[in-house]
């Protein structure tokens, strides 16, 4: 189950130490909006960019995604 993956590998999230994009999708059938608001407490130099869209977004809007992502770098 990768909710439960997901919990048993938190603690570890508060060791990376590199600017951190995480990109959610509000409307994500399978992961709620919270796990992003787990990433970020943990994280510490993380960045939390939450999307209008569904689980699948990437997929149908890789521009939008490739934009994101080399804004940040």
């Amino acid at each position: 189950n990768i909710l439960k993956s997901f919990s048993t590998q938190t603690p570890k999230l508060s060791k990376i130490k590199c600017k951190t994009l995480i990109i959610w999708a509000k409307k994500d059938m399978f992961f709620s909006i919270d796990h992003a608001y787990q990433l970020i407490d943990k994280i510490k130099k993380s960045k939390l960019k939450k999307l209008n869209h569904t689980h699948l977004w990437i997929l149908l809007k890789h521009k939008e995604f490739n934009k994101l992502l080399s804004d940040f770098l």
